[in-house]
């Protein structure tokens, strides 16, 4: 588990390091998401970002936005945490060549 500033922090250097095509998807689970998992292109390497309960303030989700991630929906509904996650990653297995 990392704070938010410590993930940004660690999302911002794999960005520094230059290599565009090396760098992971950074995906963030949000409500007010307009783009939605299925409209993702995959990286080889993923970050998943799940709030808590509640969800992720704007000025958090800004950040993460700075640092490279991407906010996005599973669909029309809003998911709980416990949940989330493990759709999440069904959704990415079945779009990538991971499952």
């Amino acid at each position: 588990p990392l704070t938010t500033p410590q993930l940004v922090q660690e999302l911002s250097r794999d960005r520094a390091a230059g290599d565009a095509a090396a760098a992971p998807t950074v995906l963030v689970l949000h409500e007010e998401a307009t783009a939605s998992i299925k409209d993702v292109t995959f990286a080889d390497d993923v970050v998943l970002l799940v709030g808590p309960e509640g969800g992720i303030g704007d000025a958090e989700l800004d950040r993460l936005k700075e640092a490279g991630a991407t906010p996005i929906k599973l669909g029309p509904e809003v998911l709980r945490t416990a949940s989330a996650a493990m759709v999440a990653l069904a959704a990415i297995g079945m779009r990538t060549q991971r499952w």
